[in-house]
């Protein structure tokens, strides 16, 4: 037999009752606002201890690609000078004589020349050879 006074509150009533009290809602409003506060500077804070990080991080990269820019030009500038030093007529003459190719210079009618041009140049190349040609056959008939 559950018998309660009327002294005691039942649990809605309790709920009900601080509900209704303007110093509890009060009370939980500055509750809240102090956490939205503490979480909203706590973000802050982890925020910039994160950017800080990718910064640091960024920094190291940038690091990184300036050493190896400065590696790669200096394998460019050698490979250049070796370049130059294989197509020097000398280093030539020393690499047929190591591998015994008995090479001549070539006759004057053996040796043709091409220019390389763009299509622009190439346009006006073909008309004035095409020009010429009708100049050739129009002097020819006369």
């Amino acid at each position: 037999m559950n018998v309660r006074s009327g002294r005691t509150k039942t649990r809605t009533q309790t709920s009900s009752a601080a509900r209704k009290d303007p110093k509890f809602t009060t009370q939980l409003c500055r509750l809240l606002l102090v956490l939205f506060l503490f979480g909203t500077i706590a973000s802050a804070i982890c925020l910039h201890i994160y950017m800080n990080q990718q910064i640091a991080e960024t920094g190291r990269k940038i690091k990184d690609i300036k050493q190896e820019i400065t590696v790669i030009n200096i394998e460019l500038s050698n490979l250049k000078v070796q370049y130059e030093q294989s197509c020097s007529p000398e280093y030539i003459r020393r690499q047929m004589a190591r591998f015994n190719l008995k090479l001549e210079d070539p006759e004057p009618g053996q040796v043709y020349r091409m220019a390389v041009f763009s299509r622009e140049q190439a346009r006006k190349q073909a008309l004035l050879l095409e020009r010429r040609q009708k100049y050739a056959a129009s002097r020819s008939h006369r």
